[in-house]
């Protein structure tokens, strides 16, 4: 029986991770530069659908807003912007940097 239906909506975060303390350890860790604001390793999270890749990023995205008060964290479903360009432009959406791109004809250093 489902009590709470929040828990299934892709936008639900949950206040407290349980059971992933590895994962959250080691995102803790690799993100810390960003705090001292030099630029974290790149980290790419994969496994199979279902997992919880999408709550531990997003999570994860949380705790940094807290721990860094002007940290940015932007979320980008890959399979709904699913190309270089539409991911990019997502992220500066969510940014607040939105420009008038042209897919082919905006220069990369104006992006």
């Amino acid at each position: 029986m489902i009590t709470d239906a929040r828990v299934l909506r892709q936008e639900f975060v949950p206040g407290d991770l349980e059971h992933r303390d590895a994962e959250t350890t080691y995102l803790s860790e690799t993100l810390a530069p960003i705090a001292d604001g030099e630029t974290p390793e790149t980290v790419i999270m994969h496994g199979p659908s279902g997992v919880g890749k999408t709550c531990v990023a997003k999570y994860m995205g949380d705790q940094l807003r807290q721990e860094v008060l002007d940290a940015e964290f932007q979320y980008v479903n890959c399979w709904q912007h699913y190309s270089r360009y539409r991911a990019l432009h997502r992220i500066l959406e969510g940014l607040g940097q939105t420009l008038d791109i042209h897919r082919q004809s905006t220069p990369r250093d104006e992006l």
